[in-house]
């Protein structure tokens, strides 16, 4: 999806009645923002960090302040956003939605149900990834959201839960919340660089078999766990 074509014709040029000027500076302290003009209209600015260097992280980012746009510009008239607000899935607030928003947008729900025919585990994240041109965190929320696989995505920080999130059709019994430690016998926990699948008895959730599975996002110390239950 081409996020600048969106706005020019689902905004600018739809006679929507709001207008939005795009922009690619340098910052030092955000990722992005919106902010409102000094005009008297409803008109915005979005900017987005220039010294962003991943294309996926630019692209969610800008996604982001769509999301603030079309969801909050009656709440405040200025949303600058840091690297960690952009990566908050689990506070529930105007970050959390502006998230969720963006992972909508840029992975359609018809197009990441294809992903259901594929084992759930690292390499079909990083796949996802590639394919929608965005951030794994995104990918592996958005696949939790609409997939009939019973599985679960974690992210985590050093053994610490940040986020969880499962499937409908996962077991009712399995469950983390935020700053849970991972297993301790846990590839997760133990060594976050394997990507490879292991089976996992008795070690996540009591009699529940899984298959675990681990990528790692070195730039931001973040482990993403892909599991999978048997």
């Amino acid at each position: 999806m081409d996020l600048e074509a969106l706005i020019e014709g689902a905004v600018n040029s739809s006679g929507y009645g709001a207008k939005i000027d795009y922009q690619r500076r340098p910052f030092d302290s955000v990722e992005g923002f919106l902010k409102k003009k000094e005009t008297g209209k409803d008109e915005w600015l979005i900017g987005v960090n220039s010294k962003i260097e991943n294309s996926r992280r630019e692209r969610f980012t800008l996604a982001h302040e769509i999301g603030h746009f079309f969801c909050h510009r009656k709440l405040q008239e200025e949303f600058e956003c840091t690297r960690s607000e952009l990566s908050d899935f689990y506070s529930g607030g105007i970050e959390t939605e502006a998230n969720v928003f963006a992972a909508s947008l840029l992975m359609p729900s018809n197009k990441m149900r294809d992903f259901d025919k594929s084992s759930w585990n690292a390499d079909c994240l990083s796949e996802m990834a590639y394919y929608f041109g965005t951030s794994l965190q995104s990918c592996g929320l958005r696949f939790q959201e609409l997939t009939k696989k019973p599985s679960m995505f974690i992210v985590s920080e050093e053994g610490m839960v940040i986020w969880s999130k499962k499937s409908k059709s996962a077991p009712y019994s399995a469950f983390l919340k935020r700053f849970d430690e991972l297993p301790a016998e846990s590839k997760s926990k133990n060594n976050p660089n394997c990507k490879t699948v292991e089976l996992s008895d008795d070690i996540w959730f009591g009699e529940q078999e899984v298959r675990e599975s681990i990528s790692t996002n070195i730039e931001m110390n973040l482990t993403y766990t892909c599991l999978e239950f048997i």
